[in-house]
């Protein structure tokens, strides 16, 4: 809702894509189990000002069309890219079916996603595909805890638990380019060891244009640290921008 709002204040027409992409799921379960709540989205929807909503089925996005492999510019190599092979090809490709379809102008993405930004602009640019990539701020709950549509699958416990990514991310804020790389990176460590039912897939910092990894922070006033971790069954995605 957030990124319609903005796309709202900035264009003349406004259109909603809602689907579930299963070129991006690496795991069967994973894609049975993606919350669909279709009837409540459009709900919402219809409330916000939206102009139109396309609500493709995957015969009849993919239809007449063979995925192909784009060029990622290595910014699937890192993070997101070796705990979920396949997925940003997977991500792009569907981009390219939305885009083709809808056509639009500027094209809304959320900042928790920050891999998924970076390759989706990566790959507009080199491919001089028309639409503009409009970034825009991660939104959070009260505690801070990134909203995503997995959240519904959490636990009240689980729920409870989650928060503790952000608080690691926010404590590696606290200490970046002021501490050393590796006292910034203990700091979220010792954070998330508070929640011992979480089970951390990875933490790191990286490069704010290329998200390649960094051991120090020379030359840079600007980082990300960014997040992935289990919390029960379910898999959350976190990041922050790190300044100086």
């Amino acid at each position: 809702m957030d990124l319609v709002r903005r796309a709202l204040d900035r264009c003349g027409r406004v259109v909603v894509s809602i689907f579930v992409n299963p070129l991006q799921f690496d795991k069967a379960e994973d894609l049975a189990n993606y919350p669909r709540r279709v009837e409540a989205d459009l709900a919402l929807l219809e409330r916000s000002g939206c102009h139109a909503v396309f609500l493709p089925e995957a015969k009849d996005l993919f239809a007449g069309y063979v995925p192909r492999t784009f060029d990622l510019g290595g910014l699937d190599l890192h993070w997101e890219g070796p705990s979920r092979p396949g997925h940003f090809q997977g991500v792009v490709n569907v981009v390219e079916r939305l885009f083709h379809y809808a056509r639009p102008d500027d094209a809304f993405f959320g900042e928790k996603d920050r891999q998924q930004l970076a390759i989706i602009g990566h790959v507009t640019q080199a491919l001089l595909w028309p639409e503009h990539i409009v970034a825009c701020p991660t939104v959070r709950e009260a505690d801070c805890l990134a909203m995503s549509s997995r959240n519904l699958r959490l636990s009240a416990q689980e729920r409870q638990q989650a928060t503790v990514l952000y608080r690691a991310l926010q404590s590696a804020a606290a200490m970046a380019l002021h501490a050393s790389m590796e006292q910034t990176r203990q700091a979220a460590l010792v954070v998330l060891a508070q929640e011992p039912a979480v089970r951390l897939d990875y933490f790191g910092i990286a490069h704010p244009g290329t998200l390649e990894p960094i051991s120090e922070w020379t030359g840079l006033d600007e980082a990300v640290a960014l997040i992935a971790a289990y919390v029960g069954p379910v898999r959350l995605i976190d990041n922050v921008t790190l300044r100086l």
